[in-house]
């Protein structure tokens, strides 16, 4: 099955006539979208309990551009955040973690 129609099928493309009638679904894609991805590792000094440490990547989560905070499993110190460089910093993220009250640096990997 060609991919216009395999889409038609599926509720996508401009315009398709199907048994005579004219239907009207949204354009799947008009432009192709990127997205850039860094990761940075950044070293938290206290320690943090498991709560403590969930409700840290949770508050990150909310912050623009931050696409995946997690605490490495074993390692309750580290912190491996990846994000989207056109809309944040590490050093953003850094500062966010700071604000919340925690001392931290990043690791240069």
């Amino acid at each position: 099955m060609h991919v216009s129609k395999m889409l038609a099928v599926a509720g996508y493309g401009n315009e398709e006539r199907l048994g005579g009638h004219e239907s009207h679904w949204p354009t799947l894609i008009d432009k192709e979208i990127i997205m850039n991805m860094s990761d940075v590792l950044i070293h938290v000094n206290e320690a943090t309990e498991a709560s403590g440490r969930y409700r840290l990547e949770e508050s990150l989560r909310n912050v623009a551009g931050v696409i995946a905070p997690r605490f490495s499993p074993g390692h309750d110190h580290l912190m491996f955040v990846a994000y989207d460089p056109d809309s944040t910093s590490a050093a953003a993220i850094l500062g966010q973690v700071r604000d919340r009250g925690y001392g931290a640096q990043i690791v240069a990997m």
